[in-house]
């Protein structure tokens, strides 16, 4: 950075009195910067006086300080992160803690999986999430209100007839009911339809693979 300026001060005599008039001071102070940063230039500054004292022949300036500023730069904007960005799927599904009891039912169930936030990549996923008033995807929450992202691999949509809280054994996993789904109903007297939470199909079963499932209503 350089600066220059001129000074032009009016000359006076040490043989009169001891206090000496105050010069008037010509300045003009420019800020030379390198291009990558950009800089307020202060200018003119103009009639700027400096108080001189003379003390035995020496002379002490007060100088009015200046300040050279930078010009601020514009808030870059922030994209916000995804709600489903850091979600933890477990690597086996089926994490619900097992009721310590005998269970209450046993019925055969048809399965299916869903995972919400494929909504957001595919339009034919929108059928996992609900609508906002302006029509936006609501995938964030499932029918009990609480979120998806604090279970995947634990929950599960039942029927209505199930109250949320309820228990299911699938296969070798447990599942809690937190969910619901307009296609997941009773099928007839003997078939109910379990829809569970996670990416894709466990084990080695196909979508709508049908097996008996253990419930502890709660």
């Amino acid at each position: 950075m350089f600066f220059w300026g001129r000074m032009l001060i009016n000359s006076f005599s040490h043989k009169s009195s001891p206090i000496k008039p105050m010069p008037t001071v010509d300045l003009v102070i420019r800020a030379l910067t390198p291009t990558a940063t950009p800089w307020t230039v202060l200018e003119p500054m103009r009639s700027s006086t400096m108080a001189v004292t003379s003390t035995q022949g020496q002379i002490i300036p007060t100088q009015t300080p200046w300040v050279i500023t930078a010009t601020p730069e514009p808030t870059p904007e922030i994209t916000p992160t995804p709600w489903y960005e850091n979600m933890v799927i477990p690597s086996v599904p089926g994490i619900a803690v097992k009721p310590d009891r005998e269970h209450d039912l046993t019925v055969i169930a048809r399965l299916s999986y869903y995972y919400p936030p494929y909504a957001y990549l595919d339009p034919a996923y929108e059928i996992n999430c609900d609508k906002n008033s302006d029509g936006s995807l609501e995938c964030e929450h499932m029918a009990s209100g609480e979120k998806v992202f604090d279970y995947v691999g634990e929950a599960c949509a039942c029927p209505p007839e199930y109250p949320f809280g309820t228990v299911f054994q699938i296969m070798d996993g447990f599942y809690t009911c937190r969910d619901r789904g307009g296609a997941i109903q009773r099928v007839d007297e003997n078939l109910i339809w379990l829809d569970m939470l996670y990416p894709y199909m466990p084990g080695y079963v196909n979508w709508g693979y049908e097996t008996e499932v253990k419930i502890w209503l709660p």
